[in-house]
C-alpha cells in the first residue's frame, strides 16, 4: 500500500512539472492582455552601437540598415541607455524590422542587472519565433512576431522583470547562435531594416 501512495505522489510530480514546461512560454489564454503605460524609450540618436553600423534608407528616412560590422565574429548589437521601471511587473520590448540583403534573423533582449535578462531570436524570412529563454531570476518569457505585410515584421519579447531599470538590446544574429547569446560572433555577414520609430517598451499585466 505504501508503494503506491508513493507512485500515485510521484505520478503527480511529474505530471505537473511537464505542463509547466509546456507552458512556460505561453501567455495566458483566457485573459485579456492590457497595456498599462508606454515607457519614453531614447532616440536612436543616443544609442549604443557595439560593431553596428545604422544606416539611413535613401526612400525613406523611417527606415534604417542596421549591419554587423566588417569584424562580425565579434559580439554586435544596439542598446539603448537604462529605462526606469517598476520592480517584479512584466515589460513587453517590441521593434518593427525587415530582413536585410545578408541574414534574416533578428535578436531582442531586455536586460536588467548581468546576467537578468530574456532574450527572443526571430526568422524574418520565414516570419516565426525561433526561441525565447529567460536567465536567473526573469519570469513568464514570452515572444511573438506579427506580419506587418511587404516583408515586414512586429516582434516583441516580454517578461516579468525584477529590476528597477533595464536596457533594450537589438541586433542582427544568425540562427546558428543560442537564445542567450544572440549577440556573440557568427560566422556570416547579417544585416536588418529596422524602424527605429517603432522601438516600444511596455508595462502590460492581464484581466
Amino acid at each position: 500500500m505504501r508503494k503506491i501512495f508513493f507512485a500515485v505522489i510521484l505520478l503527480c510530480f511529474f505530471s505537473c512539472k511537464d505542463k509547466k514546461e509546456q507552458t512556460i512560454n505561453e501567455e495566458p489564454k483566457s485573459e485579456k492582455k492590457i497595456v498599462l503605460k508606454e515607457l519614453t524609450v531614447p532616440h536612436i540618436s543616443t544609442w549604443g552601437k557595439v560593431n553596428i553600423i545604422i544606416d539611413s534608407v535613401q526612400e525613406s528616412t523611417l527606415f534604417n540598415l542596421m549591419s554587423r560590422k566588417a569584424e562580425y565574429t565579434k559580439s554586435a548589437f544596439a542598446h539603448t541607455k537604462k529605462i526606469p521601471v517598476t520592480y517584479n511587473e512584466k515589460y513587453k520590448l517590441s521593434l518593427k524590422v525587415k530582413a536585410g540583403s545578408e541574414g534574416n534573423v533578428c535578436g531582442l533582449r531586455i536586460m536588467g542587472d548581468y546576467p537578468d535578462r530574456v532574450d527572443a531570436v526571430f526568422d524574418l524570412s520565414e516570419g516565426k519565433v525561433l526561441g525565447v529563454e529567460k536567465t536567473r531570476d526573469f519570469e513568464e518569457p514570452y515572444a511573438e512576431i506579427e506580419d506587418l505585410g511587404d516583408g515586414w515584421y512586429y516582434c516583441s519579447v516580454s517578461a516579468i522583470v525584477v529590476a528597477d531599470d533595464v536596457s533594450l538590446i537589438f541586433g542582427p544574429t544568425s540562427k546558428d547562435r543560442p537564445i542567450v547569446s544572440w549577440e556573440a560572433k557568427i560566422e556570416s555577414k547579417s544585416n536588418i531594416y529596422i524602424d527605429p520609430t517603432s522601438l516600444k517598451l511596455e508595462e502590460v499585466a492581464y484581466q
